[in-house]
């Protein structure tokens, strides 16, 4: 949700090994996770830490989300110096998940793909350039709105024509929406009572279809 790069789990132990090394000896260290698969979630089963609660297979679960949202994940010992530092420049022993894609585009295609819409904006020809342009969508640009939503719930943007160009998290509920579509952003305060935000949907919360 926040988009983040990296997700740091600090541990009691320095990132992940085929096989629990407090039992095994001969138990391998693994630098790098491309995939986390059954194979090696397999690897945590059993594992424990005397530290964290549900050991490394809770870790792993969490790398999971991570990589799913495009976000890096380490595994590292949390008892040496400057642990984050350490990360930081190489030098600490730990396990580097790596994501296939960046947190933007996750959250693009979340958003896109995944979350539910539950309104619609139709919107005139100069607010279809300005979405095109990368810009923002502006109450002064929308013709019509249908639908029931709540403040940061996923609406569709559509032209004069019934296309779908976009989809959005809308700053506004339907009802503030209907009072303000097709007005300058300087009359939001006057018509709501209160500021809020100058954008019907910000162009960071919106993916063009």
């Amino acid at each position: 949700m926040i988009q983040a790069n990296l997700l740091i789990i600090l541990s009691d132990i320095d990132g992940l090994y085929d096989k629990n090394p407090n039992i095994h000896a001969n138990a391998s260290h693994i630098p790098l996770v491309e995939e986390i698969n059954n194979d090696i979630m397999q690897m945590a089963t059993g594992s424990d830490s005397s530290i964290g609660t549900g050991g490394m297979k809770t870790k792993l679960i969490a790398a999971k989300i991570a990589l799913t949202g495009g976000c890096h994940a380490v595994i590292s010992q949390a008892n040496q110096k400057n642990p984050i530092l350490s990360i930081d420049d190489h030098q600490a022993k730990a396990t580097w998940f790596m994501a296939n894609d960046t947190p933007t585009s996750s959250y693009k295609n979340w958003l896109s793909s995944i979350l539910q819409s539950n309104g619609q904006l139709i919107i005139d020809d100069g607010a279809v350039a300005a979405l095109k342009d990368g810009k923002s969508l502006l109450p002064v640009g929308i013709l019509r709105i249908d639908g029931e939503f709540n403040r940061g719930d996923a609406v569709d943007i559509l032209d004069i024509n019934n296309n779908k160009l976009a989809r959005g998290l809308i700053n506004f509920s339907y009802e503030e929406a209907q009072k303000i579509i097709g007005k300058q952003t300087k009359l939001i305060e006057d018509i709501l009572g209160y500021q809020g935000r100058s954008e019907m949907i910000h162009r960071n919360e919106m993916v063009i279809l």
